[in-house]
């Protein structure tokens, strides 16, 4: 960043173009107002030249056409800040971008078919397309690859840690054993559930005029098929027509779309919640990076201010997007134009949650089990085999052996030691093999198979077979390790 802009970035009002500015560039290239402009004069432009064809007017050669998309695509600060100043005096931010257009098939080969240009359109025909387009870019560039690469991260963490024990806690207290990686494909599994939505959301557009009925084009032109080549030109924009609509397209589609990344922020941020409170239980350790301060007064403090900072920028993303979904769900009438200034913010949900990812994938790199602090209190807890010896008992068709077990152990670890001890010689060599570390049960195996799965249904798969030759080499706390 030169020193212009980051000076410009100290006054920013929000922390998604101040403090945040680096990562979220690549959605600043979607949803700021110059890209929305873009994307508009694109659709307008793309219209004009299907238009023409489909009026079986005689179109400017190829050349001239590719000439025209060019433009547009690559727009410039010069013709934004025309439109801008278009706009202004109009009062009308996308018959600003017809104006634009007209003004430059001036002395061109287009300036014949200029009356053409945004014939027969609303604005939200141009809006409805040009925003589809963009949500589908974030969701295929920016959004589904900055979860993805979590998503890889949390991979390499679960067969890292797929052997490393744990106590588990339900309700906060101790439970039977499970493992690090068990755990990580926890949040893994939720997580590729939404992805594998969002990887197959298709958002709508319409192109059916002022309240959704072709008027006009049928009016004046009744020969035609209008809704055939609006269902052709909308797919040819990447989008689903939506053939019943008033002045907007309902947004069903946008709500959906909004709503998963909605629930998969609420995994990330469960995610955040859990690796905090695993670090305040000493679960895990957080590395220390030479020269990072954790405190302006306390010089020991190594602090988990990635997961705090995602944990924040998550509950921004999703209390925005829960609004833009209660909001773009309603209209009154035809059409009113507050789900306008309401869209406008759809980047920045977006934003704040592309923020929150960059922090988990930074702070996951800083953390570890500390796999003999977690060995220690497992052993410290044997009492967790108190499930394995009441149904031991029930399967041998004792029916009162949970109530039998559990009024002696409930106490603890004193309780459970006494337990043995007064056990029959027969019960008591059997039960006294057990190790609380090894009642794991499937859990590496199931953490493992749960991240090959992932891997090959999102095409993460590469070298699967290397991997599978390394489980058993996978590192781990167990009592022979």
């Amino acid at each position: 960043m030169d020193s212009g802009k980051e000076t410009a970035s100290l006054w920013a009002l929000s922390p998604l173009d101040g403090r945040y500015s680096r990562v979220c560039g690549p959605l600043r290239d979607l949803f700021s107002e110059g890209a929305l402009i873009r994307e508009r004069v694109v659709v307008e432009a793309r219209y004009w030249i299907r238009l023409l064809e489909f009026l079986g007017l005689e179109l400017p050669n190829a050349a001239d056409q590719a000439s025209l998309l060019d433009w547009a695509a690559a727009l410039g600060d010069v013709d934004l800040e025309r439109v801008k100043q278009i706009e202004a005096r109009l009062r009308h931010d996308v018959k600003a971008v017809e104006y634009l257009i007209r003004e430059h098939a001036r002395g061109t080969v287009w300036e014949q078919h200029s009356s053409w240009i945004h014939w027969g359109l609303t604005s939200e025909d141009t809006d409805s397309l040009a925003y589809g387009r963009l949500l589908a870019r974030a969701a295929a560039e920016v959004i589904v690859p900055s979860s993805l690469e979590l998503v890889r991260i949390l991979c390499g963490m679960i067969r890292r840690d797929a052997r490393v024990v744990m106590l588990a806690r339900t309700h906060g207290q101790v439970a039977v054993p499970t493992t690090m990686g068990k755990e990580w494909a926890v949040f893994l599994s939720r997580a590729a559930f939404w992805l594998g939505q969002l990887r197959q959301q298709r958002l709508s557009g319409k192109l059916s005029g002022a309240v959704g009925n072709y008027n006009a084009q049928t009016l004046l032109f009744p020969e035609l098929d209008w809704q055939r080549f609006a269902r052709s030109f909308i797919a040819e924009m990447g989008l689903e027509p939506s053939p019943i609509t008033t002045q907007i397209v309902p947004s069903s589609y946008l709500v959906l779309f909004l709503d998963w990344v909605r629930q998969l922020n609420s995994v990330w941020l469960d995610l955040a919640q859990n690796v905090w409170l695993y670090a305040a239980l000493g679960t895990l350790r957080l590395k220390a990076v030479p020269g990072e301060v954790g405190s302006s007064t306390m010089p020991h403090k190594v602090n988990p201010i990635h997961f705090e900072g995602a944990e924040g920028n998550l509950q921004m993303s999703s209390a925005l997007l829960e609004a833009l979904s209660d909001k773009l769900s309603l209209s009154r009438l035809q059409r009113d134009l507050s789900d306008k200034t309401a869209k406008r913010n759809i980047g920045v949900a977006l934003g704040h949650s592309l923020v929150a990812t960059e922090a988990l994938a930074e702070g996951l790199a800083r953390v570890e089990p500390d796999e003999e602090a977690l060995l220690r209190e497992v052993r410290a807890h044997p009492e967790v085999l108190s499930e394995a010896l009441q149904l031991r008992r029930r399967a041998n068709g004792q029916p009162e052996a949970f109530a039998g077990v559990q009024s002696a152990v409930r106490g603890g670890d004193s309780d459970w030691q006494s337990l043995v001890a007064g056990l029959g010689d027969e019960e008591r060599a059997v039960v006294s093999a057990w190790k609380p570390e090894e009642y794991t049960g499937l859990a590496a195996e199931l953490a493992v198979a749960e991240a090959e799965r992932i891997e090959a249904e999102l095409g993460l798969a590469d070298n699967q077979d290397d991997r599978r030759a390394e489980r058993g080499s996978d590192r781990g706390n167990r009592a022979d390790d």
